[in-house]
């Protein structure tokens, strides 16, 4: 049951004009929604739920005649969408981030890469908008001697078309799979504002068990590293005149080219190296901020969340046999 749905759905009240007048409802009122509800509904839960949705303005307290301090409780849901319901904005707002990680965690895929010197290493991907669409960060795929995306069994996608932007200082490319990674969920995305909580998702290498986590991708698969934390600034590189925001949770290495995700489950930004030395990437480092490319700047790169490809030039690549591919051509 999705219950911060059902919460929603039970409390929204219609303001357009015509509308038919609506009284205010209670916890109490839910309770009664469904029979079976009096032997199962844990009301406690219920209550941290409206508290959680109201917090993060779905829900809007209304004073009742009801004195009863948890079941007299109203509440009024000036807005509800059933697309975003359907996506689980509102399980995600309700629940948090450990729902999201739960749910959508296997839409963050891991990218196995051999370098062109023939050292291994390991990236961050993630299907946004449909099942064929993945996104990463350029540096992640380009120049590289072997590629692997695993489906969800671990066999390695071939892919119809590999699309960079027009701008080189944009750390972002579009893998397009040749077939739907099927029964994998999708992100869609939104933009942020500083001191929004974020999730990152990724990859990072372990030290001491990098081939290990190359070999098995099963592995790799659950050691996903998640870490919270909030946007902290925006602003423009002085080096390359791009837009970034820092992110204060603690990212390292394979994280790069994975989601920035918000409470609602939607993907706000993209892990990404900036065009910095090393000495000031290390200090960075050493400050505990992440770099990260906001929606703004690489949605043109989609259009109606499908396939085609705005904005962008192909990036050369090639399928190999067996699955995977490579870009060092």
């Amino acid at each position: 049951m999705q219950l911060a749905t059902e919460i929603l759905r039970f409390f929204h009240i219609d303001f357009s004009d015509g509308a038919e007048p609506q009284a205010i409802r209670t916890i109490e009122d839910f309770s009664k929604l469904k029979p079976e509800w009096n032997e199962t509904l844990d009301l406690q839960l219920v209550f941290r739920i409206c508290s959680q949705l109201e917090h993060n303005g779905y829900l809007l307290e209304a004073s009742t005649s009801n004195p009863h301090p948890v079941l007299g409780r109203g509440y009024v849901a000036p807005n509800f969408d059933e697309r975003r319901a359907s996506y689980g904005e509102y399980e995600f707002a309700g629940y948090g981030f450990g729902l999201l990680r739960e749910q959508l965690g296997p839409a963050v895929r891991p990218v196995v890469v051999t370098t062109s010197n023939g050292t291994e290493d390991i990236g961050t991907c993630f299907l946004l908008g449909n099942q064929c669409t993945l996104l990463t960060a350029r540096h992640v795929v380009e120049g590289m001697q072997r590629i692997e995306i695993p489906d969800k069994d671990g066999k390695a996608i071939h892919i119809q078309k590999l699309v960079v932007p027009e701008d080189p200082n944009l750390d972002v490319a579009l893998v397009v799979a040749n077939a739907p990674l099927n029964d994998i969920p999708y992100f869609r995305c939104s933009d942020s504002s500083v001191l929004d909580e974020v999730l990152c998702l990724g990859f990072p290498p372990i030290p001491g068990f990098e081939a290990t986590l190359i070999a098995d991708l099963a592995t790799v698969n659950a050691e996903v590293k998640a870490s919270t934390g909030r946007m902290v600034a925006s602003g423009q590189s002085y080096l390359d005149r791009q837009k970034y925001f820092l992110i204060n949770a603690r990212v390292k290495g394979g994280n790069s080219g994975g989601p920035i995700v918000n409470r609602q489950g939607y993907v706000v930004g993209i892990l990404v190296q900036t065009s910095m030395s090393a000495n000031d990437q290390q200090s960075l480092d050493s400050l505990g901020y992440g770099v990260a490319t906001p929606k703004s700047e690489w949605i043109h790169l989609l259009a109606n969340e499908n396939t085609k490809v705005h904005g962008g030039i192909a990036l050369p690549f090639e399928n190999l046999p067996g699955g995977g591919f490579r870009t060092n051509i």
